[in-house]
């Protein structure tokens, strides 16, 4: 069964979101933006809450949300709706003890878990579950969590839950303050010896402040192969021919290599993360063997802490291969430029409403696709972490900008905001993905003709904004003519040998080209940077207002939305 999508109401910190997830989903966004509070909503629908055989509550009064203007608490809604895949993939003697929950859905039949908890003041909330039904309204009486359907939708959908910073912290029996499990009198099955065996050798590998001893990696390498050789399930064997779009809608992927197996020829870094990531998941799954036919759901926060990247990349590679449904939440550009472009999940505010913002791989061209995999993903990842977008056209602007932004008293990068040449990559898939992923953008362009068709190309995906706010152009053909005019026309000079020559005599784009071929265009504009802090009046106003413009977008996107701060008008004549 395949979770398809997720909606979350008055849970926490979120009033209402609608989440979609794919085979495999990478979810990002600011610390406090509800990554957790997703995985944490995942586990209370799918994760087991039964202590000593008696169902408990799992959702308390501190889960629902509380409004800040002081307005009535609603109840919290959490939804789950699973789908099939093709029609008829649950006409399986698994799932038959499910048939009854199995309602027509757009595309295929459908499964809706809905958890429903009423705020209570001084008392616990009162939850209401609900399973789908056929014949039944979406008005039905709710259940209780004692619905045997519900136990056995979520023993066919066993939810793993990762949490990959313990592996240099404590493990789970350690957190929560539980032993370990004592000795036991029943026979283990050969499955749980290997499980222990893993176990075992996994609890060293996050305890131990030193290197794993050979001799133990290889008895859990071991004790993996022969668990491997019983459920050859729980890898996918990936297909030798890679097609062209594979490469390209995830530039980072590590794919498995060719007629590799776990063996003596596997990589350390290989055995090693591969041998954690199956620790914590036989540690997260607990005893007992996945049942026949079901479809394992495996959450893993944060993959990326404390790995060094080439562990990162096998752990990756190890993470894709698992035969289940992914969702990795991350801060790491290289987790993200690891997955389909169509994976990523973008957890941002608009106006004020948090939003999940995807993008359809429909929306770019394969051509769109390869060059944002090159010149964003794989050499500018952090950019997917910004606010807004300052898109100019080369490397020149690239570093004048941050630094006219510092003398104006901003720090872009903690402003979030990333710049981002768009010359080779070109401007139109940037500011699509970025519209897709709602990332605030603001153009910067020359004022020749190669400007105005950027001008034009920005304008027709404006979607009805305006273009004042996302559009600047230079009163000039150019940055350089653009900094002579501003009064800088000192440095061309000087690198141009052109001081002691009457003025009437060369040009200012001689001078300019004299200069280029002395140096360098960013050269140059790395001595008008020097130069611009000794004359601070001189900083062209243009530049300080179009920085303070996607300054005040950024702040309008952030989770706290501060009132604008005033900007600059532009100097008198220049078309924006």
């Amino acid at each position: 069964m395949h979770l398809r999508h997720v909606s979350i109401r008055n849970f926490r910190g979120m009033r209402d979101l609608r989440l979609d997830l794919g085979r495999t989903t990478a979810i990002t966004g600011e610390n406090d933006m509800g990554k957790t509070s997703i995985v944490d909503a995942l586990h209370l629908c799918l994760g087991d809450h039964r202590e000593q055989g008696q169902p408990t509550i799992p959702l308390v009064d501190s889960d629902i949300h509380r409004p800040q203007d002081g307005s009535p608490r609603e109840p919290a809604e959490l939804e789950l709706v699973f789908s099939e895949y093709r029609q008829g993939d649950w006409d399986t003697p698994e799932l038959a003890d499910l048939a009854e929950t199995m309602v027509p859905g757009r595309r295929a039949r459908e499964v809706r878990l809905r958890v429903r908890a009423e705020p209570r003041d001084g008392a616990a909330p009162a939850v209401r579950w609900h399973l789908s039904r056929r014949g039944a309204g979406p008005d039905a009486a709710p259940e209780h969590e004692r619905d045997p359907l519900l136990a056995e939708l979520r023993r066919l959908n066993p939810i793993f839950a990762v949490y990959w910073n313990r592996f240099y912290g404590t493990t789970h029996g350690e957190r929560d303050g539980s032993a370990p499990a004592g000795p036991t009198t029943e026979p283990a099955s050969d499955r749980q010896r290997l499980s222990d065996e893993i176990e075992s050798v996994y609890h060293q590998l996050v305890r131990s402040r030193t290197a794993l001893p050979a001799a133990e990696l290889d008895r859990g390498i071991e004790a993996l192969r022969e668990l491997f050789e019983q459920e050859p399930d729980l890898l996918e064997q990936r297909p030798r021919r890679r097609r062209k779009r594979d490469m390209v809608v995830a530039p980072l992927r590590n794919w498995p290599v060719a007629d590799r197996e776990l063996g003596g020829d596997t990589s350390h870094v290989d055995r090693l993360a591969l041998l954690a990531l199956a620790g914590m998941l036989i540690e997260s799954r607990g005893d007992g063997p996945i049942p026949p036919g079901a479809d394992l759901l495996v959450i893993i926060e944060e993959p990326e802490v404390h790995l060094h990247p080439a562990t990162l990349a096998s752990l990756l590679r190890w993470i894709d291969q698992l035969n289940a449904q992914k969702i990795l939440t991350t801060h790491s550009p290289d987790v993200l430029g690891a997955v389909p472009l169509r994976a990523v999940r973008r957890l941002a505010y608009e106006d004020g409403q948090l939003g999940a913002y995807r993008i359809r791989s429909s929306a770019l061209s394969l051509e769109d696709q390869r060059r944002i995999g090159f010149h964003l993903r794989v050499r500018r990842g952090t950019a997917f972490f910004a606010r807004c977008w300052l898109l100019m056209e080369g490397e020149t602007e690239f570093w004048l900008v941050p630094e006219v932004a510092r003398l104006c008293g901003y720090d872009l990068a903690s402003e979030a905001v990333a710049c981002v040449d768009f010359a080779q990559c070109g401007l139109a898939p940037l500011i699509k993905l970025a519209n897709a992923l709602g990332i605030s953008w603001h153009v910067l362009t020359d004022g020749d003709s190669a400007g105005q068709f950027y001008h034009r190309e920005a304008r027709a995906h404006l979607n009805g904004s305006d273009a004042e706010r996302h559009i600047t152009v230079l009163p000039e053909r150019n940055i350089e003519r653009f900094l002579w005019k501003a009064g800088f026309d000192d440095v061309y000079r000087k690198h141009a040998s052109a001081n002691d020559k009457p003025s009437g005599r060369l040009s200012p784009s001689h001078i300019i080209n004299r200069a280029i071929k002395a140096r360098s265009k960013p050269s140059l504009v790395l001595d008008v940077m020097e130069a611009m802090q000794d004359r601070r009046d001189d900083i062209p106003e243009l530049l300080a207002r179009m920085i303070g413009t996607a300054v005040d977008m950024s702040r309008q996107a952030g989770p706290t939305p501060p009132s604008p701060r005033p900007i600059p008008p532009s100097p008198p004549g220049v078309d924006t």
